[in-house]
């Protein structure tokens, strides 16, 4: 009987520890705790989680009293998603390596000589991307290195995050040299040079790579660009919400945002001096944003245009 008795009570105990061993904290919950872990006089200002969607995206700002760094982070099912996710090209404007952070990493620094100097860092570590800022470079540097390193290696993360992701929409930025564009239509008018006119055409404008958009319940797709020749930084965004839209077709919706600064924003949909629009998300086929902007006194139209292949409904 009491052999029986050790044997039950052992079986409950091994049955217990593998419970607690399940519940896992998240990898937001390691990234929020990453920075004061390190550094104790440090603390979480703000977390804005959005979990219950594809692809688990937060923003989260931290603080000691004097310095503050903020981080927007998406946590992706895969790294080869992420990777894509970070990729980077000539219209990202003026970037470096970043050694040390993560599995690969970059920074930036926009506008040196102003006051609001804000130095950027992206990085991947696994399947997860992070963009940071802070007034210091000092400070944004350790933050990323503390996050990246609170991120668990490959096996343990794929045992943490859910494997299932929904195909977003296929989205692409474009500038367009307003001038340049009103002679090419004049000289097509007047010469029918077709092929003179498609390099004419070509030289006004200018668009950056695709991206796929993450879709679910309050998700938020956010790219940034080097303007075309200056220091100016667009910001596009696509967010997906399910309590905007009275339509006929259902309450989910899907705006479009894009903002022109001299440095990079959070993201264009709530940022200052932007252009927003809106579409009902079930059966959108095609949705389009676009502003006028001066820049050294020279007219450009910047777009942000979006191509419907995702979800008709928000999960």
């Amino acid at each position: 009987m009491t052999k029986r008795l050790l044997i039950v009570i052992a079986t409950l105990l091994i049955s217990g520890v593998e419970t607690l061993s399940q519940k896992k904290p998240s990898i937001l919950d390691l990234i929020e705790q990453s920075i004061p872990k390190r550094e104790s006089d440090w603390k979480l200002k703000t977390s804005d989680r959005m979990e219950k969607i594809n692809v688990p995206q937060a923003s989260m700002d931290w603080t000691n009293g004097t310095d503050e760094v903020g981080a927007y982070i998406l946590v992706f099912p895969t790294v080869a998603a992420a990777a894509d996710n970070l990729k980077l090209n000539s219209g990202d404007g003026q970037f470096s390596k970043l050694d040390g952070t993560g599995d690969e990493a970059y920074k930036w620094t926009h506008q040196e000589n102003r006051k609001d100097t804000q130095f950027i860092i992206r990085f991947r570590k696994t399947g997860v991307v992070v963009m940071m800022s802070s007034a210091s470079l000092d400070v944004v540097k350790r933050g990323a290195r503390y996050i990246a390193e609170s991120i668990p290696p490959l096996d343990q993360y794929l045992q943490i995050v859910p494997q299932s992701q929904n195909q977003g929409d296929t989205c692409h930025v474009y500038v367009v040299d307003a001038v340049k564009a009103r002679r090419a239509f004049e000289d097509h008018r007047s010469t029918g040079n077709e092929e003179a006119d498609n390099k004419a055409i070509a030289g006004a404008q200018t668009v950056f790579p695709e991206f796929r958009t993450v879709i679910g319940e309050e998700a938020l797709t956010t790219k940034t660009y080097g303007f075309p020749h200056n220091k100016f930084i667009i910001t596009a965004s696509v967010y997906y919400t399910d309590e905007s839209m009275a339509s006929s077709k259902g309450v989910d919706s899907m705006l479009v945002g894009i903002a022109v600064s001299p440095t990079a924003q959070k993201d264009a949909i709530s940022a200052d001096n932007n252009a927003v629009s809106e579409v009902t998300l079930n059966g959108r086929d095609t949705v389009r944003v676009k502003k006028y902007v001066r820049v050294k006194g020279r007219l450009y139209v910047v777009g942000l245009e979006c191509k419907g292949q995702g979800l008709n409904e928000l999960q």
